[in-house]
């Protein structure tokens, strides 16, 4: 049952009262289902038992070692970064980075820890003297999406989709200097008080989606693709004869591709050479939180998964005994949330 509304604006459906901070609801590898867990490692250890806390600094360090392999950090020396600090120090973060960690439940059930490390972006947008950087990055949005299924569906091409792994990591280098601290805890290996260069477009900074886009254009030309004039983020094949034999669009690290024959069978191979891929799926797959199936006969079944997800609120019997009081905060925010998730499938459907 539902209370019924009153004639004030500011009154609505109530809802039950929702914890305040990720601190109150966050069971860490207890989860049952993928959850924001906390952003700062004081909340860690608060909450960890021994075990728990375990896995999180496996996840730390395994972020942290791929930051590393990837070459998207250099760690500077005591002598270097006190240079920095004396020489430099607008371009010093002066919020440590952190560690977000999720808990994301895997195809067999289990629960795992994930890092990963995110610097504090908003810094950089005023008042930096580093020098401001363009940050715009064109995705793939639902005309693009719908274009390249249904040419797929017309000429009977196969579909294939993937997403990058660390595709921020793997971007172009920046071209201003960021420097950044480790966060209070330190980072696995790293001495205390050393500064860390930030190379690529780490998360967090502003233009690391565009960085990873121009990384990713310029690899997919590369592999024979052709950008699209009025669309950057679709690019088109063509075999020897100049006849269109496929199409792919990217939205940020998210691939739709689309395509038959020798020519493109060639291309993909010489494009997934170039890019370190997660998974590949073929015909049946998700895709900006869409179900895609291409069946045998060819056709294109596009459904929203994003809609059974979405969970009621649940309004308590000693709320619903009270329709007419005035909302907290917190149901406020409960009930914009449960709109905006509603809005997205009638927009983009």
């Amino acid at each position: 049952p539902t209370a019924q509304p009153s004639t004030d604006a500011t009154d609505a459906t109530a809802t039950e009262r929702a914890p305040t901070n990720a601190a109150e609801t966050a069971p860490p590898l207890r989860a049952s289902t993928t959850r924001h867990v906390f952003l700062h490692e004081q909340m860690t250890k608060r909450q960890l038992d021994a075990k728990e806390k375990q896995q999180w600094d496996k996840a730390d360090a395994r972020n942290w070692a791929e930051h590393l392999k990837l070459g998207a950090v250099e760690v500077l020396s005591e002598d270097e970064s006190r240079r920095i600090e004396a020489t430099k120090p607008a371009c010093i973060l002066q919020v440590p980075a952190r560690f977000v960690r999720t808990a994301h439940e895997n195809d067999k059930g289990e629960v795992e820890a994930k890092s990963r490390l995110v610097l504090p972006g908003h810094l950089l947008q005023k008042g930096f003297e580093s020098g401001h950087a363009r940050t715009d990055s064109p995705t793939a949005g639902l005309t693009v999406m719908c274009l390249v299924l249904a040419l797929a569906a017309h000429f009977g091409w196969e579909l294939d989709s993937f997403d990058v792994e660390a595709a921020f990591l793997t971007g172009r280098s920046m071209s201003r200097e960021v420097y950044f601290k480790a966060s209070k805890g330190g980072l696995p290996g790293l001495p205390l008080g050393c500064l860390i260069r930030a190379v690529k477009g780490l998360f967090g900074i502003p233009e690391a989606p565009r960085l990873w886009y121009l990384e990713f254009i310029e690899k997919a030309k590369s592999a024979g693709a052709l950008q699209v004039p009025w669309c950057p983020c679709m690019l088109f094949v063509r075999d020897t004869a100049g006849l269109l034999v496929g199409l792919l669009c990217a939205h940020v690290d998210d691939v739709l591709m689309a395509g038959s024959g020798k020519h493109y069978l060639e291309f993909k191979k010489r494009r997934f050479k170039k890019l370190r891929l997660k998974e590949v799926f073929q015909n049946t797959f998700k895709y900006l939180k869409r179900k895609i199936d291409r069946t045998p006969d060819g056709t294109i079944l596009v459904s929203f998964e994003h809609l059974g997800n979405i969970k009621p609120i649940y309004i308590t019997r000693e709320r619903r005994r009270q329709p007419n009081d005035r909302l907290t905060p917190e149901e406020t925010s409960s009930l914009r949330s449960l709109i905006g998730e509603l809005g997205w499938p009638t927009r983009e459907g």
